[in-house]
């Protein structure tokens, strides 16, 4: 059984092996060592449901690539992994990714227009 004395374990053994391989790689740079680790992991495809369900009807609806609009800056993410319900007209999907997206918002222009695949790799 997984303990919070487990998680700072964890979290201790991780911040010691950042500043190990930051120490051989990066010339001590942690942030570099995790820039350089992001811009590296790749997947065959996303880890995300086919499915969703709404929260509110309770209908399961399929997911497939959709728009994703940040209406108060007129921001839009293209090729989002969502649900759409017809009959609450809601988009439905992880409110990781949401928030990811949402933080990843507030530092573009006003008005852009972003492909999910140019998100995962915007540099700012």
């Amino acid at each position: 059984m997984f303990t919070w004395d487990d998680a700072d374990q964890l979290e201790e053994r991780l911040q010691i092996m950042l500043a190990l391989k930051a120490a051989l790689y990066t010339k001590g740079n942690e942030e570099m060592l995790i820039e350089r680790a992001i811009e590296a992991y790749i997947e065959d495809k996303p880890n995300v449901s086919e499915v969703v369900t709404c929260g509110n009807c309770c209908k399961d609806y399929p997911v497939a690539p959709r728009e994703m609009v940040i209406p108060e800056r007129n921001i839009r993410f293209q090729d989002v992994p969502l649900g759409y319900c017809p009959d609450c007209k809601i988009q439905i999907g992880s409110l990781f990714l949401f928030a990811a997206l949402e933080r990843l918002a507030k530092q573009l222009p006003d008005g852009t227009t972003m492909s999910l695949s140019e998100a995962l790799t915007y540099k700012g």
